[in-house]
């Protein structure tokens, strides 16, 4: 089962074009990294596979947007 370890559950950060990008650091690779704008993670706006331990995203748009690493072990 994958284990998010950043950012922790509840972060925020204000939305920055100039920002470095958002990075998101999980045991249990490989894994893929859901995004949605709803809590409920429904819909899912998008996906990403991450096939090491880290994956990092520079585009968020503004809002609020929830994540979840999921592999084949779990959520």
């Amino acid at each position: 089962m994958p284990v998010l370890e950043a950012p922790l559950n509840g972060a925020t950060r204000f939305y920055d074009e100039s920002a470095q990008a958002s990075a998101f650091k999980f045991s249990g690779a490989p894994a893929k990294i859901l995004f949605s704008n709803n809590s409920s993670m429904q819909p899912v706006i998008w996906s990403a596979v991450a096939h090491q331990t880290e994956y990092n995203y520079r585009r968020f748009l503004p809002g609020t947007w929830y994540w979840q690493v999921v592999n084949e072990k779990g959520k």
